[in-house]
């Protein structure tokens, strides 16, 4: 093309092309790029207004899937408890670390106290008892000083049925710029890209596309794989487009109620975990009914869309669930280990204590005869708990 494709959409535009844009995004694991098809000044706007509100609510599959990109892979993402509201960063590895510190003093005496702090990682907790210590003219005894991983159980948050938007204004049009390009990259003619390009200028409001479940139009599917997958299909009277996005969301497009050529499909599609193509069949006669039906019905395939995704997401996140599971039996193990070496090196210690002062309730008559035992349990216990000797791994 001599003449930018999103011309006409956004203001500024230069009308020539040149600007080297990804087919399929490059924040969600897209690689194929055209350097041919839009101006510069269009591709800021459009990465800007569309794209980057499609690839940031998508960073969680990045993490949970291990998607690879040309710049930058995602590494962590925060998450949300939707009950009280913490957040969570959730990252490659499998762990799920507070974001932000919690800090706890609790007394021990006049002279002592614990000071606790929840945070995601050992330097972090050091940096914030030096300040705090520093701030109440306080001396920190870094002898005592412990350090031991946590597990943060905020798993119903990696759940992502009421965080996805898939037909928003922007994400929407993220989504249609995809078919868009990939159209005009296989070599089909702007003038039959009407429909697509009309809702891209926002000079129609109906959709040209709509959340397909009815059937699986891809014959060969990778079961494992979170694919991404752009396609067009030409037959007598039409063109129909289809977007596949993490192996998840599928969406078939009315691109066209002409066409008189020969008929065709044209199929880019990759595995956005290591970045290479892979060869996959769409069987448009899948479509069984006329696209006005798909799109004039309402999300009543919500049901199916969800059934999907709740099947495919164990298989695709499998990597990072393994992960998870290893650290978690890693952390319980060394809990466990920490836990009885404490109690030996601290046994002697509270037991001196707890002697000490049901000695002295028992002088001042705040305690009886008959409630030492069950003193005695309790100091222990209490003492345990201000060491951080309580079990949290019950398995």
């Amino acid at each position: 093309m001599s003449t930018c494709a999103l011309n006409g959409i956004f203001e500024g535009c230069t009308g020539g092309v040149g600007s080297k844009e990804h087919i399929i995004p490059n924040g969600i694991g897209g690689r194929k790029t055209n350097d041919n098809l839009i101006c510069n000044h269009c591709n800021n706007e459009s990465g800007r207004r569309w794209d980057a509100l499609l690839c940031n609510q998508f960073k969680l599959l990045n993490v949970l899937f291990g998607i690879t990109k040309e710049r930058g892979d995602d590494r962590f993402v925060n998450i949300t408890d939707r009950e009280n509201g913490e957040q969570s960063v959730l990252s490659t590895d499998g762990k799920i670390q507070p974001r932000k510190p919690t800090f706890q003093e609790i007394d021990i005496d006049s002279q002592k106290s614990v000071i606790s702090i929840r945070s995601s990682n050992e330097k972090t907790a050091r940096d914030i008892i030096k300040s705090y210590c520093k701030k109440r003219n306080l001396v920190a005894d870094y002898a005592t000083f412990e350090h031991r991983e946590i597990i943060v159980d905020d798993e119903d948050s990696l759940n992502i049925s009421n965080s996805i938007d898939l037909a928003g204004p922007e994400v929407g049009r993220a989504v249609s710029k995809m078919i868009y390009l990939h159209a005009l990259d296989v070599g089909v003619k702007q003038a039959d890209l009407k429909n697509v390009f009309e809702y891209l200028s926002s000079q129609v409001e109906a959709l040209p596309f709509v959340p397909y479940y009815d059937t699986d139009l891809v014959t060969n599917r990778p079961e494992t794989t979170p694919i991404h997958v752009v396609s067009v299909c030409g037959r007598k009277g039409r063109i129909t487009g289809y977007v596949e996005l993490y192996g998840l969301f599928k969406y078939i497009f009315d691109i066209s109620g002409k066409h008189d050529g020969d008929c065709f499909t044209k199929t880019y599609s990759i595995d956005p975990v290591n970045g290479s193509e892979i060869d996959l069949t769409l069987d448009f006669s899948l479509l069984e009914l006329d696209l006005s039906h798909y799109l004039n019905m309402s999300i009543a395939s919500n049901k199916k869309m969800m059934d999907w995704i709740n099947t495919k997401m164990p298989s695709y996140s499998e990597s990072w669930n393994k992960k998870r599971n290893e650290h978690l039996n890693k952390v319980c193990l060394m809990e466990r280990s920490e836990k009885i070496e404490k109690k030996k090196k601290y046994k002697d210690i509270i037991l001196g204590e707890v002697q000490k002062e049901v000695a002295e309730k028992l002088v001042s008559g705040d305690l009886s005869k008959t409630g030492v035992e069950a003193e005695v349990k309790r100091l222990i216990g209490e003492k345990l708990r201000q060491r951080g000797l309580t079990n949290e791994c019950n398995n």
